[in-house]
């Protein structure tokens, strides 16, 4: 009777924690081997779908135009015997392009004419933009003030 040792399998890229801008372009690679024979093939999940495979070393997979989320991606190995292992899950970040831009536009002159401001503290925009309350104030020499 033969026993089939289970092959290994480590993620080796993204790294844990590792952040994106969507649409997000994310190489998956892992070191797959079998002690007892050879790897038939590197399956790549994200979180139970399954996202591409590699029948080959190195075991790579392009995931490309990855929306912004969170993602706990896994590799699974596969040898020539059928036996199946999987790794420890990776977890990365997809962002939107837009948060932390610090990017608001506001009608700034008398012609409405939107003018680009950043803030430099690259926090999260306010969930009323600052154009749709424009209105309420005006601009003197770059800065906004309330209205007379």
């Amino acid at each position: 009777m033969t026993v089939n040792t289970q092959p290994t399998v480590t993620p080796t890229a993204p790294t844990e924690g590792t952040t994106y801008t969507a649409p997000a372009g994310i190489t998956l690679t892992a070191n797959a081997t079998d002690s007892d024979g050879n790897i038939a093939r590197v399956d790549f999940y994200n979180g139970a779908t399954l996202i591409g495979s590699a029948t080959a070393a190195p075991y790579t997979f392009a995931w490309t135009n990855v929306p912004a989320g969170t993602y706990a991606l896994t590799a699974q190995a596969t040898d020539n015997l059928g036996a199946i292992i999987a790794s420890a899950a990776v977890n990365v970040t997809v962002n939107d392009p837009l948060v932390g831009a610090g990017v608001y536009c506001i009608y700034a002159d008398q012609l409405n004419t939107p003018r680009a401001i950043t803030d430099s503290s690259k926090q999260k925009p306010r969930s009323t933009p600052i154009a749709s309350r424009a209105h309420q104030h005006s601009v003197r020499s770059g800065r906004l003030s309330s209205a007379p």
